[in-house]
């Protein structure tokens, strides 16, 4: 009879544990539609965030996954999801029990993230042994219920092997930042990104993988703002700006990038891809 296993997963079990997140996404119910290559790109920056990854197999198939991370004080999951197919009659608990056995070691505390909504879920791990430690409060801002949604890339080009980002000055108000702009219908992250960054730039792009970064802010109307990014280099850095939406473009390094940049969390995305480029970039 097979028996359940646990292994490590690294950078080349990326597709196997993204299709594992869609899973675990669906279960949850997220509303968000993410396609294959998106699920991929945020494992991978799970991955340059310092996370681990393990698969669950049931006869050399893969039934699920843990993503989590190691601090000196204690273990943290992000992510655990098991396919729990009746015919295999597979429990959260022996698979926990096989994961904290095979890669937690002597740690004397493991701490997981379960959303309040999850009532069900939140049962399953009270009965592993799990008990609130701290509740954490979040306070919405937003006086309008409907967030808005945009996507956008940091691009950058290379000039003497030196990074050069490229950041615009964006008609509506007038703030510097990124190319991005709304989802529209039916779209992904990276069909918006690539359509965006055309229309505003008239730069046709590819995404680095392993980059992926999502911010919020408060939008001046009192709106819940959600943007994610995505990194690209190009090599044919000619930048036609989308009249009546942007109205400059500069290509700069990384310091004055950084001082030209209007919003704090745009910087903070900055760094993130700045400090990519220097460890990943050739």
């Amino acid at each position: 009879m097979p028996d359940l296993d646990c292994r490590a997963a690294g950078q080349d079990c990326v597709p196997a544990l993204a299709a594992l997140n869609a899973a675990l996404l669906e279960q949850q119910r997220v509303p968000v539609r993410l396609e294959q290559a998106e699920l991929e790109h945020r494992m991978m920056g799970y991955f340059a965030d310092g996370y681990q990854a393990v698969l669950f197999t049931w006869d050399g198939e893969p039934v699920g996954y843990c993503l989590y991370r190691l601090y000196p004080k204690y273990a943290h999951v992000r992510h655990f999801y098991l396919d729990q197919t009746a015919s295999r009659k597979l429990r959260i608990s022996d698979a926990f029990d096989l994961f904290r056995d095979r890669k937690l070691g002597d740690y004397a505390s493991v701490r997981i993230d379960i959303p309040e909504t999850a009532r069900e879920s939140i049962g399953i791990w009270e009965s592993i042994g799990f008990r609130p430690r701290s509740r954490r409060l979040e306070l919405q801002t937003a006086t309008k219920r409907k967030t808005r949604k945009s996507c956008g890339a940091v691009i950058y080009r290379r000039i003497l092997r030196r990074p050069y980002y490229l950041v615009v000055q964006h008609g509506n108000g007038g703030h510097w930042g990124f190319p991005k702009g709304h989802v529209a219908a039916n779209e992904t992250e990276m069909d918006t990104a690539r359509r965006e960054i055309a229309e505003e730039t008239g730069l046709q792009v590819g995404f680095r993988i392993g980059f992926y970064e999502r911010i919020y802010y408060l939008t001046p109307k009192a709106r819940r703002k959600e943007v994610v990014y995505f990194l690209s280099r190009v090599r044919r850095p000619r930048v036609r700006p989308q009249a009546g939406e942007i109205m400059a473009v500069r290509w700069l390094p990384y310091r004055k990038a950084r001082v030209q940049i209007t919003y704090e969390s745009a910087r903070l995305v900055l760094d993130r891809a700045h400090a990519f480029v220097t460890e990943v970039d050739e």
